[in-house]
């Protein structure tokens, strides 16, 4: 089998990187937001195409307070371009930590599906040799089969039997 993923993660370097996020977590909880999905939809986004026009916007806006409207607080106006703009090399780091775990799993994870259903395989055609234990152990992974879960149980009526004519 071609192995992508030649090495396990020490359990204590999960750990450790576990408790790196977690404190990053932290030192950010007094000032971050939580959204639902509904308040997430109900947004306006700032994204690459409308970051130059916000940023303009910003720097002519202290440049020249009298066309700021009275209901814009230039000060909030600051600290919400600042917080957003300087949340994004954050926000990257954290989706590439999350796409390599995410990617690393997928492979592990994928080969170890594999060999599981080479082991399977292994067992039933062990079991049709009458190896000891294999008809067992074909019994067990049959069960716990996944295709096995979703197949909806045959009914035969009595139409469907064969007739004794």
């Amino acid at each position: 089998m071609n192995e992508l993923h030649h090495t396990q993660i020490p359990a204590d370097v999960l750990a450790d990187a576990q408790t790196l996020v977690e404190q990053a977590k932290q030192l950010l909880k007094p000032y971050v937001v939580v959204l639902t999905a509904r308040d997430r939809s109900n947004l306006l986004k700032m994204g690459n195409k409308t970051l130059s026009f916000v940023a303009k916007a910003h720097e002519l806006a202290k440049q020249h307070p009298e066309v700021v409207p009275p209901f814009v607080n230039l000060d909030d106006f600051t600290k919400d371009f600042n917080d957003a703009t300087s949340l994004l090399p954050f926000i990257v780091s954290c989706q590439e930590l999350a796409n390599i775990a995410s990617d690393t799993a997928m492979v592990a994870g994928s080969e170890a599906y594999t060999s599981s259903l080479a082991i399977y395989q292994t067992a039933k055609t062990a079991s049709k040799l009458r190896i000891s234990g294999a008809r067992e152990v074909a019994e067990e992974l049959k069960e716990r089969f996944p295709s096995g879960k979703h197949r909806k149980p045959v009914i035969t009526t009595e139409a469907d039997s064969p007739s004794d004519q």
